[in-house]
């Protein structure tokens, strides 16, 4: 699950990051998830950006997969974008 958010720019974009993928990430939502949608693998993150553009916070498992090879998971994320 992706959570895609756009805060001020005096905002700690990893805090927010973070606290987007443990609000997220509780069993009901596990569950609901596991029971609703195919495939066994549940993961949760954000792309989170400061209205000025700075960041984006994403998880690199997420995006690259956890044996990517990819030392910059941010410049990946731009070619996608």
């Amino acid at each position: 699950m992706l959570d895609v958010t756009i805060v001020a720019d005096n905002a700690v974009l990893h805090e927010v990051h973070e606290g987007k993928m443990q609000y997220y990430d509780v069993p009901d939502i596990r569950t609901w998830i596991a029971r609703n949608i195919s495939g066994s693998v549940v993961n949760f993150s954000s792309v989170t950006l400061s209205w000025r553009g700075d960041g984006p916070c994403i998880s690199r498992d997420l995006v690259l997969g956890s044996d990517s090879g990819v030392a910059d998971p941010k410049s990946a994320l731009s070619r996608h974008l």
